[in-house]
């Protein structure tokens, strides 16, 4: 429910170190975003981002599989690594692995003094301030803004990202209210005493499936799988049987007929 605030401080950034950044990526042999589990999550949807917003390559890694690429470092590679406590191991083992081959670490952080800040060559705050919830939410999304705005500035586009950004902070604000919060409930109903769930989704939403699987595994222990909506057909629709919940996230960009096809299927 604070969404609504911490996505308008994520967005409240130094101009001047978003595009010192942005330049950084832009001239890198190599980016690579790095986290694990929702952070991770959030690395899957910078891939998107940056090939849609900037066209530019981007690197997304599991951090505790980052040392299998440790051959493509060099002191040209940067890596952009995410974490909510700034104490995660596996991430903090990868940026040892990269800081061994002189690469540039840049972090989003939002535990100010925390391990990986004092291990970063720059960093970025992303201020969702404590996390209460047994899931990582408002800090979710607050890094998904920062890496939103590192994509506009390396397309030379920052101010433009800010204003969308502005106005999905707006969105959000209209959305969590209590009539929503009824609603939500109701639907949440329809999960109860399940325990399968499937989540489709396509481009950006892709990662966003994976990441609404977590959050269905980690509040209700339950078994949630997200896909690929194009994977569906490959494996997964053999496990949904009548009653099965399948949840799709239908966005109105290019993908919303492809994905609602998938819901069909």
């Amino acid at each position: 429910m604070e969404q609504k605030y911490t996505l308008q401080r994520a967005i409240n950034q130094d101009d001047a170190k978003l595009m010192q950044v942005a330049d950084s990526i832009r001239n890198a042999y190599g980016t690579f975003f790095v986290g694990c589990g929702t952070a991770g999550k959030v690395c899957m949807a910078a891939d998107y981002l940056f090939s849609k917003i900037a066209r530019k390559h981007v690197n997304s890694v599991v951090a505790s599989e980052f040392a299998n690429y440790q051959d493509y470092l060099t002191p040209k590679t940067l890596m952009v690594a995410v974490s909510q406590s700034g104490e995660t191991a596996d991430v903090l083992e990868a940026i040892e692995v990269a800081k061994r081959k002189g690469v540039k670490v840049v972090s989003l952080l939002n535990v100010f003094g925390s391990t990986m800040m004092r291990m970063s060559d720059d960093l970025f705050m992303i201020n969702a301030g404590a996390e209460r919830a047994v899931v990582s939410t408002k800090a979710t999304t607050a890094q998904l803004a920062v890496v939103m705005l590192l994509a506009y500035a390396t397309a030379g586009k920052l101010q433009e990202g800010k204003l969308l950004l502005i106005n999905a902070a707006s969105a959000v604000n209209d959305m969590l209210n209590p009539r929503y919060d009824g609603h939500i409930k109701k639907l949440a109903l329809l999960l109860h005493e399940k325990n399968d769930a499937f989540i489709i989704g396509r481009g950006l939403n892709y990662p966003i499936a994976l990441e609404a699987a977590i959050k269905l595994q980690e509040t209700c222990y339950i078994n949630a799988q997200g896909f690929a909506g194009g994977e569906l057909k490959h494996g997964p629709l053999a496990l949904i049987e009548e009653g099965t919940p399948c949840i799709a996230l239908v966005p109105n960009d290019e993908t919303k007929a492809a994905i609602l096809g998938n819901a069909s299927e």
